[in-house]
Formats: structure tokens, sequence, C-alpha cells
């Protein structure tokens, strides 16, 4: 990096898109979060894009398929990570610098696997932006038509907005989606976010993150686990179909 940037430079920031997905553990995850996070310079950040939210993957699994019985067992299949967005929450929270996460829902228009199931979390790192005043409410305290009170609210000043039903995921009557929540928020300094607790909801928040606490170690996904489960069986009945030309070969399970 210093071929590129010169002796003791350092990038402000650090984009790990649409690639998480293909790491083989969260301590890999966790490995290349934290050398990110050493490697910004003060007000930098990391961006890890297009993240497949563990929260969600039972219902993107029967999104795929519909059939319920075959759909509960494909998560086996899977070979690809899943993460709780409080996992890198975790990991911020225990880094040697401070920092502040922001967890942003997909705002593209349309329906699909990526604005259901998939988000991007923006990391500041010894951010120096100074902490702002908000008034927070729930989406239902807004009354009659919420974006429009949202548009106004959103013009006097910072407020933080929970409890926003998903639309692609929630199908009560006050819910919205992402794209309409962004249009209305353009130019405010405010994002889109998603819940850390409940997934299916949104919320509105400044861009800037906020500090995580985290309680204890998250929920995590190790799809090595399952590719080995999957694998293994496959590779030894190979192997003793060869040793053992026409034996009838046992049952191998290797359980993740």
């Amino acid at each position: 990096m210093s071929d590129v940037m010169g002796a003791g430079q350092r990038p402000d920031c650090v984009l790990i898109n649409n690639v998480a997905q293909c790491f083989p553990s969260t301590e890999y995850l966790a490995s290349v979060l934290s050398r990110a996070i050493d490697l910004v310079e003060d007000d930098g950040r990391v961006i890890l894009g297009d993240l497949r939210h563990l929260g969600l993957c039972d219902e993107y699994l029967d999104w795929l398929v519909l059939d319920e019985e075959l759909g509960s067992g494909r998560f086996r299949n899977e070979e690809e990570l899943f993460v709780d967005p409080r996992l890198i929450a975790y990991f911020a929270e225990i880094a040697d610098r401070e920092v502040k996460v922001s967890v942003r829902a997909k705002c593209m228009s349309g329906d699909n696997e990526i604005t259901r199931y998939r988000y991007d979390m923006v990391l500041y790192v010894d951010a120096k932006n100074e902490k702002l005043t908000t008034r927070e409410m729930r989406w239902e305290d807004l009354s009659g038509d919420r974006l429009a009170a949202l548009s106004l609210l959103a013009k006097v000043g910072p407020v933080v907005v929970t409890e926003i039903p998903n639309a692609l995921l929630d199908s009560r009557p006050d819910s919205v989606t992402a794209n309409a929540l962004s249009a209305v928020l353009e130019g405010t300094g405010l994002v889109v976010a998603m819940s850390h607790e409940t997934p299916t909801r949104l919320e509105v928040r400044p861009a800037g993150g906020d500090i995580p606490k985290t309680r204890s170690m998250p929920p995590r996904d190790e799809p090595l686990k399952r590719f080995a489960a999957r694998r293994l069986p496959e590779l030894l009945r190979g192997h003793l179909a060869e040793t053992f030309p026409g034996a009838r070969l046992p049952e191998i399970i290797v359980e993740p």
C-alpha cells in the first residue's frame, strides 16, 4: 500500500463490498474487519456492502422455496456466510479504536433478494463529528400521512424514528418500504437504518452511526462446517467406491 499511497499514508475508506458472503467463517470475518479498522485514518470509514442477514435466513429460504418441507432443510446446503449486524457491532465495540456503527437498509426500488434480505454497514472510526441531540419517537406516534409527517420532522432537525414495519417483510397496513423512506429523507442527513434487534423493522437515524453496546457475543454463522458436512460424505464415498469396487457403501453423516 505504501507503494501506491506513499509511506505512512492511510486510506480514508476501506470498502468490502459484496464479498463477505464468500468468507469461510466468522473468525475470518473478524480478522479482516479488525485489520480494516486498524488501517483507516482517523475519521475514516469501513463499509461492508451487501451482507446477508442471519436473522432473516429462514425468511430468505422460504422465499426461495415455497414448499415448506423442502425449504426447511435448505440451509444445510447454503455455503455462503450470513451475518448478524449485532456481530459486526460486537467486533467494532472490542476494537482498539472508537467505532460508531450504522446498519443501512437497502433503499433501491423493487422487491428482490437484495432489497429484502441484504443490508450494508458503515463503521465510522475515531469519528470527529459532534454528538447530536435527537428527538426519538416510534412510527406509530406519527399521525395521518406518516411519510409527510416524517418529511416535516426531518427538516426541523435530527430525529430518530423506530419501529417502522418494512413493507417488503411485514404486511401490516402502516408498513412502508426503505425506498419510500429514503425519498423523503434526501438531503436531511438522516438515513434509513435496520433495527438491530428486529430485522423486519426499519428505523430513521442520523447518518453518523452510534456507539455499539452489545451485551454478549451475538449469533454466528459458520458456513465452512456446513460445507464440510455436505462434501466430506461425497468424498469418502468416492474413495470407498474406488478402493472397494462393487461393495455396498455405508451411509456417511457428518454433523455440522
